[in-house]
């Protein structure tokens, strides 16, 4: 019986041992950004593409993917697609919208990346 509590005892050391591990390594690895800018910008709608629902069989499996209502927009050198049904059906190619841009700077101050996001 003490033999057996030894061996739990020390698995149990050996996997917390490797989780602190692991999740030292991921705070390490976890780039160091901030939201420094968020804006409302106006983009354009370069594409339209409706994909219908598409049912699949893999096996004796079968599965479907729903179906996507795909806006592309641009915004200066930012292209952007949105699945959203609701904007789908209410811009044409050609036509302006909102959308927030969000500007992440790394711990230097250069750009690290910009994202647009549907308001």
């Amino acid at each position: 019986m003490g033999k057996e509590e030894d061996d739990d005892g020390r698995y149990t050391e050996f996997i917390i041992g490797i989780l602190v591990i692991i999740i030292a390594f991921i705070i390490y690895l976890v780039p160091n950004e901030s939201i420094v800018d968020e804006s409302t910008v106006t983009a354009i709608v370069t594409d339209k593409e409706f994909n219908p629902t598409y049912y699949y069989l893999i096996g004796t499996t079968i599965g479907y993917d729903d179906e996507e209502y795909l806006i592309t927009v641009d915004y200066e050198d930012i292209t952007t697609t949105f699945d959203n049904a609701t904007l789908y059906n209410a811009v044409n190619i050609g036509d302006t919208i909102q959308v927030n841009l969000y500007t992440y700077y790394d711990e230097n101050g250069n750009v690290e990346r910009k994202v647009l996001r549907l308001k």
